[in-house]
């Protein structure tokens, strides 16, 4: 596990950060820039950091529930040319559902659903995403020239898409996101997707 602190001017999040990797289990370490980098070069570095196998990216707003992870890595295996996986999160998201339950409930839910196969995602979608290597490689990363926040991760989907690659949602996979969440991509970046991708905003 990497924990990335882009650049945050609050002491207490590295502090909060260190003695988490000193308590858990896991194997993990604290990464951090000392000044802001933006989402995608932050991303860029950690594969980096992280030489093999795929990575999830996980925001810090994220509030996982049981079994999210193995069954978001059983989803981008099922299929070989998986590029990005999500899961479920809360309104205000891609793919959303909806309920004011508490998380775990909400997450019993989803798992419950019985899908013929994943659904297609037109983008990243949530706190939450399965990146596979292979494409990531194959498709050069991310754009960091042209995008600094989530727009960079819209953009790598849907060059996935140009080029064969499938951008799934996990339907028995739940993350959600705290009660103030922010995020997606900023509007000057969905200005620069809809040149990009005439399509973008009818897709999503």
């Amino acid at each position: 596990v990497l924990v990335v602190d882009d650049g945050c001017a609050d002491p207490r999040v590295g502090a909060m950060s260190e003695g988490w990797c000193a308590r858990t289990k896991l194997n993990a370490r604290h990464f951090r820039h000392e000044r802001p980098w933006g989402l995608p070069n932050t991303v860029a570095a950690a594969f980096e950091e992280v030489t093999e196998g795929d990575v999830v990216l996980l925001r810090n707003d994220a509030e996982v529930t049981a079994g999210w992870l193995p069954r978001m890595q059983r989803a981008a295996e099922a299929q070989p040319r998986v590029a990005c996986v999500a899961a479920w999160s809360g309104e205000n998201e891609l793919a959303s559902f909806v309920d004011h339950a508490e998380p775990e409930v909400v997450a019993e839910a989803a798992g419950s659903l019985d899908w013929p196969a994943p659904p297609a995602l037109p983008a990243a979608a949530g706190p939450a995403l399965y990146l596979r290597r292979d494409a990531m490689r194959a498709l050069g990363g991310l754009d960091t020239a042209s995008f600094y926040g989530w727009g960079a991760l819209d953009d790598f989907c849907r060059r996935a898409e140009a080029l064969g690659w499938g951008n799934l949602l996990c339907p028995s996979a739940y993350v959600a996101r705290g009660a103030e969440a922010v995020g997606g991509a900023t509007f000057g970046e969905i200005e620069r997707l809809q040149v990009r991708w005439p399509d973008f905003q009818e897709r999503v």
